[in-house]
């Protein structure tokens, strides 16, 4: 009977820090990955590489940011913060958000100020707010650990100035047609634009970097960082998770033409038809469709690239998904 109830009280949605003597040891890295809207913050840790050191962490407590709190953010830093290259002061944030000890959110030990891991101050006022960040979920329990989910990050003095210092430098980067004997890819092109990072990383996340480096005669409507940042945090960390790569590739073919066409050209006037099914006209040399052309001929040696200020939106990405055709 008693090993019933047990049983029972392991395969509740809460896991229970009640006697752990099961064999299934459970990490607050695990916590946060089944938790239904600590996605995004789980995908941070991924990238940066930090779940692995959590999984080993005991006697830990983390203030979790709930999905909607990364909406919060300027999404040129939450962009930052998903980019492995800045993997250190993403383990800055994410350790802004631990602190030494596992408590029940009701615990006294909680009402004096801790010092996180990433080292900044923290306090619980009354079971509902950590520093300005609400409470959303408390007393999410590992073996050894506790999570509590809050609305807001906590925030990160080591990531902003990072921010601060490595924003574009030089965005114009201009390109020359290539005559050597080094054959330049549509990847390489891509590579060598600041403006176009973001872009990068979502072809770098998806897979679809190798195969695109091997498509000749090609034209991308590649959007810029910006066109990125106004997507908002939740479009783009689905396009930047692993799990949706099937479709985020289809996401990457709508903006892919064939032929490498300069602007401007007559031939971009009338209606294409996207890799990825997607409608595609260029109007006047200076709009593909809703979007604004913002550098033109940038060059590869069998492809071209111009920049555009605005995803060319995932209409195509949808209906591919229910009719699964690629």
């Amino acid at each position: 009977t008693t090993t019933t109830t047990t049983t029972n009280s392991m395969t509740s949605s809460r896991y229970t820090t009640s006697s752990q003597s099961t064999t299934l040891y459970v990490s607050a890295a695990n916590v946060i990955e089944n938790l239904s809207d600590t996605s995004i913050f789980h995908l941070i840790l991924m990238v940066s590489g930090y779940d692995a050191i959590l999984e080993d962490l005991t006697d830990v407590t983390v203030f979790a940011p709930t999905n909607k709190a990364f909406e919060k953010l300027d999404p040129v830093v939450f962009t930052q913060l998903l980019n492995s290259a800045n993997a250190d002061s993403t383990i800055a944030f994410v350790k802004n958000h631990i602190i030494e000890g596992s408590y029940y959110l009701a615990s006294d030990r909680l009402r004096q100020v801790h010092n996180t891991f990433g080292d900044i101050n923290v306090l619980v006022h009354g079971d509902v707010m950590v520093n300005d960040a609400n409470v959303v979920s408390g007393d999410n329990f590992g073996t050894a650990s506790s999570v509590h989910t809050i609305d807001t990050v906590l925030m990160f003095s080591a990531t902003t100035t990072t921010t601060t210092t490595s924003t574009t430098t030089t965005t114009t980067t201009t390109s020359t047609t290539t005559t050597t004997s080094k054959y330049v890819t549509i990847v390489d092109v891509i590579n060598n634009q600041a403006s176009l990072s973001t872009l990068k990383l979502i072809m770098d996340v998806s897979g679809y970097t190798a195969t695109l480096a091997k498509v000749e005669n090609i034209t991308m409507f590649a959007p810029t960082n910006g066109a990125f940042a106004s997507l908002g945090s939740i479009a783009l960390a689905q396009l930047l998770s692993p799990s949706n790569s099937a479709e985020t590739v289809v996401f990457l073919k709508n903006h892919i033409v064939m032929g490498q066409y300069a602007l401007p050209n007559p031939e971009l006037h009338r209606l294409r038809v996207s890799f990825g099914g997607l409608s595609i006209l260029v109007n006047s040399d200076t709009k593909v469709n809703n979007a604004i052309v913002v550098d033109k001929n940038l060059f590869g040696t069998s492809s071209a690239v111009h920049t555009i200020d605005a995803a060319l939106i995932l209409s195509a990405t949808t209906s591919t998904t229910t009719t699964t055709t690629t």
